[in-house]
C-alpha cells in the first residue's frame, strides 16, 4: 500500500529533490502554493503534509493551521531554512506540528520524519476505529445486559402464571364436569364455560410471553468469533488511555507475547477498557505518590491471562470478591458487569481479588483460539 504524502515549497528545485527522494517509497504529491495544497487535500486523502514556512500569500504555518481546522486527520510536519524560535513555538500550538524541519535537510532524517507520520496516521486511524467500535459494544451490551437481566426476572413468574393459570383452568374443568347439565344450573354453567374460555385465552398469553423471554435469551447470545491478537489490542487499549495513566502514579505495564484468542477485539478491547477505567476511578481520591497500577498480559497454558492490580482501594471496603451491578457507583457496575458478560461469551473467567487490604486485582483468563494463528 502506498502513501500520499504532500510537500509544499515556492521553490521548483526543492520540489524536484523532494519528489526524487521519496517517489520510491511513497506517493508523492507536490505543491507550489498553499491555495493548491488545500486543493490537493481536497482531491487525495493525505496521510502527511510537509510545508515550507516562507512562501508568498500564505506561509506554511498559517496554511498547517488550516489544515489542522479543516483536515485533523493530517499529519503536519514545518520545514524552515530559518533558526526561528517563535516560528517553532507558533507551530506546535498553533499548527500543531508532529515534526519541526531545517533545511537543508538530511535524506535518512527526512525518511524518518515521513515514515513516522505515516505511521502516526495509522495509529490514530486504528484507535478512532477502535474507539467507535468500543463504544457501539458497550451500548449493545449494555442493552444485552439489561434485557438478558429482565429476561432471566421475568422468566420465573411468567412461567409461575402459567401454571396458575392451567390448574385453575383444570380445577374449572372438574368443577364443570360435576355440575348436572340440567335446566336449573343452566346459567351456572355458562357463567363456568365464559371463565374457562377467559383462563384458556390467559394461558396462550403466557405463553406467548414465554416465547419472548426466551428469544431474548437467545438473541443476547455470543456472536461470531475470530482470531484476536490481544497484545495489539491491549496496546491501542493503552494508547486510548495515555492522558489517564500520566497522571496515575506509578504505572507498571508486563506484557508478554500470547496466542490469539477467538473473539472480536471491540469484545476484548471492551473488557480491557472496563477493567483499566475501574482501577483508575479507584484510585482517584487516593495521594498520587501512594497510587500504583500493575497491568500485566501473560500466556499461561491453554489460557491467556489479562491482570490489572490498583492500589488506592479504602481499606474496609465492602466490596466482595465478585462483581455485582449497584455494588459501586451505577456506571462503573454496569462496565463490570457487561465485562463479565463478555468474557462469559468468549469461554472465559473473571476473577477478582480483594483480601489484601488497600488493593484490588482483577484477573481475566481466556482460551487460546482453536484454530492456528
Amino acid at each position: 500500500m502506498t502513501y500520499d504524502v504532500l510537500f509544499v515549497d515556492d521553490e521548483p528545485e526543492n520540489l524536484t529533490v523532494f519528489e526524487a527522494a521519496c517517489a520510491g517509497r511513497f506517493n508523492v504529491l507536490i505543491a507550489s502554493s498553499a491555495a493548491q495544497a488545500l486543493e490537493l487535500l481536497r482531491q487525495h486523502v493525505v496521510f502527511v503534509l510537509l510545508s515550507d514556512q516562507r512562501m508568498p500569500g500564505m506561509t506554511g504555518l498559517e496554511l498547517l493551521e488550516k489544515v489542522a481546522r479543516d483536515y485533523p486527520d493530517v499529519v503536519r510536519m514545518l520545514v524552515t531554512a530559518y533558526s526561528d524560535t517563535q516560528t517553532a513555538i507558533d507551530a506546535i500550538n498553533r499548527g500543531q506540528v508532529r515534526r519541526y524541519l531545517k533545511k537543508p535537510w538530511q535524506q535518512l532524517e527526512l525518511m524518518t520524519a515521513l515514515a513516522d507520520g505515516v505511521e502516526y496516521h495509522q495509529m490514530r486511524a486504528k484507535l478512532c476505529g477502535l474507539e467507535r467500535r468500543l463504544l457501539e459494544t458497550e451500548r449493545v451490551y449494555s442493552l444485552g445486559v439489561i434485557t438478558a437481566g429482565l429476561a432471566r426476572e421475568l422468566d420465573g413468574p411468567v412461567s409461575s402464571l402459567k401454571a396458575h393459570v392451567a390448574t385453575a383452568r383444570d380445577l374449572l374443568r372438574a368443577t364443570l364436569e360435576a355440575t348436572p347439565p340440567d335446566s336449573s344450573r343452566a346459567s351456572q354453567r355458562g357463567a363456568l364455560l365464559d371463565m374457562d374460555e377467559e383462563l384458556g385465552e390467559a394461558l396462550v398469553g403466557a405463553e406467548r410471553a414465554l416465547d419472548v423471554v426466551r428469544g431474548v435469551e437467545i438473541s443476547t447470545g455470543p456472536s461470531k468469533k475470530q482470531d484476536v491478537n490481544v497484545s495489539e489490542v491491549l496496546r491501542l487499549t493503552l494508547r486510548l488511555l495515555q492522558s489517564e495513566l500520566r497522571t496515575a502514579g506509578s504505572v507498571e505495564i508486563d506484557v508478554h507475547t500470547v496466542p490469539p484468542v477467538s473473539g472480536s477485539s471491540a469484545q476484548v478491547g471492551q473488557v480491557m477498557l472496563n477493567l483499566l477505567v475501574s482501577a483508575l476511578d479507584m484510585m482517584v481520591n487516593t495521594p498520587r505518590h501512594q497510587r500504583a497500577l500493575s497491568i500485566r498480559l501473560r500466556d499461561d497454558g491453554p489460557w491467556v491471562i489479562f491482570e490489572v492490580r490498583n492500589s488506592g482501594l479504602p481499606c474496609g471496603s465492602e466490596l466482595e470478591s465478585d462483581f455485582k451491578v449497584g455494588q459501586l457507583e451505577p456506571q462503573r457496575g454496569l462496565g463490570l458487569a457487561i465485562s463479565r458478560s463478555i468474557v462469559h461469551d468468549l469461554g472465559g473467567h473473571l476473577d477478582t481479588d480483594m483480601k489484601t487490604p488497600g488493593v484490588a486485582l482483577r484477573r481475566v483468563r481466556l482460551p487460546h483460539s482453536k484454530r492456528p494463528a
